[in-house]
């Protein structure tokens, strides 16, 4: 292990805390382990400067301030303000990234010792997926807000972890089901739950590759969550894929971050620039119709920008319910661990985060709680990835 730190120019205590590796002696052939990325987080050539010129990029992490940040690379408040455009010092946001004006005592070539703590360069396996610190967060509703199964707010420690930037779609689950042979619940089952024009109805021949039944089809849809599966499907794409599905802790947490916000993107109101669910396009009565998101049931994945949670993920808001590793209790929050919950021994359902096409502006707050049978499949129900930091 040594060797690799000294060939990326990292610390073998920084490799051993991103990679959760125990024992340095004991690496497998074949291994992957995530590089720690340098307090300098990125060196990219500028389109405004000549081709030889190049800038530091510094990424804004929990607990910087722009003060902090100008004494680290030697340039002052101002001209960090001005050349990142930046009107209110207070309001930097955990991932912006902030070009380092020319004349820092640091430069791109300089061999800086990383953090411990630094933002991990994901390859590899890991690929399509952001990473979120270890560290605390709040938990649920205050009191007097949200509903009764978001109580009580608490404050919750996690370790670090990956979460999948997108949700799964329909390309991803196809390489599954070809690589597999895998037959979903729906499949097997005939039928699967969907909108037929006044209820949600159980529709023969509703499933994956036709998500509101014959006639219906995912093509030109293959950048699109994949829906009609169920917690057993999403779980056995899981194992496949050497992932897991989210803890319900871990999807909120990365999902609002550590301000405890009542959305991805903060706390102002949804709109069609942010999130997909049920707007003026939508067939459903309780559609919201001074909102246009662009699209009928689901959309792309990735497609509303301004909408990204804090870690950089897309689409915790919206698009499609999104199953999680939990057993779902209503009552869970009041008898939880503070540490790393992992949800009830047991249960009946499973927990379902995020909202989707279909569904109101509440749904889509980060502290909304659903539950769902294991076998339970319906043209909302998506899922994304999870990783344990040092997985493969």
């Amino acid at each position: 292990m040594s060797e690799i730190a000294k060939e990326f120019g990292v610390t073998m205590e920084a490799l051993q805390e991103v990679n959760a590796i125990s024992d340095p002696a004991r690496l497998q052939i074949d291994q992957e382990l995530v590089i720690p990325q340098r307090q300098v987080a990125a060196t990219v050539t500028s389109t405004s400067v000549s081709t030889t010129s190049a800038q530091v990029v510094h990424v804004v992490q929990e607990g910087d301030t722009l003060i902090g940040i100008a004494k680290q690379y030697g340039v002052t408040v101002e001209a960090l303000q001005e050349v990142n455009a930046i009107s209110d010092p207070k309001r930097l946001q955990i991932g912006q990234e902030l070009v380092i004006p020319q004349g820092g005592t640091i430069t791109p070539t300089m061999d800086i010792t990383p953090s411990v703590q630094a933002t991990p360069t994901v390859v590899g396996a890991l690929e399509g997926m952001v990473f979120v610190r270890a560290g605390e967060f709040i938990m649920g509703s205050p009191e007097g807000e949200g509903l009764d199964n978001e109580h009580p707010q608490r404050t919750v420690y996690l370790d670090a972890f990956y979460i999948g930037k997108y949700e799964v779609t329909n390309e991803q689950f196809a390489q599954f089901v070809d690589a597999t042979g895998y037959t979903t619940d729906a499949e097997t089952a005939g039928w699967g739950w969907a909108w037929a024009g006044e209820d949600w109805e159980e529709v023969e021949g509703a499933d994956w590759r036709h998500p509101r039944g014959p006639g219906s089809s995912i093509e030109g849809k293959m950048d699109h969550p994949v829906v009609q599966v169920s917690w057993n499907d999403a779980d056995a794409y899981c194992q496949w894929a050497g992932k897991r599905l989210p803890t319900e802790a871990e999807w909120e947490k990365a999902a609002r971050g550590t301000d405890g916000r009542e959305y991805p993107w903060g706390n102002s109101a949804p709109d069609g620039s942010k999130l997909n669910y049920c707007d003026v396009n939508c067939e459903l009565a309780w559609k919201d119709s001074s909102v246009d998101d662009g699209y009928a049931d689901t959309a792309p994945v990735g497609h509303y920008e301004a909408g990204k949670s804090p870690y950089g993920a897309y689409d915790m808001a919206g698009n499609v319910w999104e199953w999680v590793a939990d057993w779902y209790d209503a009552d869970y929050y009041s008898k939880a661990p503070e540490r790393n919950p992992q949800g009830p021994d047991s249960g009946e359902r499973r927990g379902l985060r995020g909202g989707s096409w279909s569904g109101y502006e509440g749904d889509a707050r980060c502290v909304d709680r659903y539950g769902g049978a294991p076998d339970v499949r319906i043209s909302y129900f998506g899922f994304r990835v999870a990783a344990s930091s040092g997985s493969p």
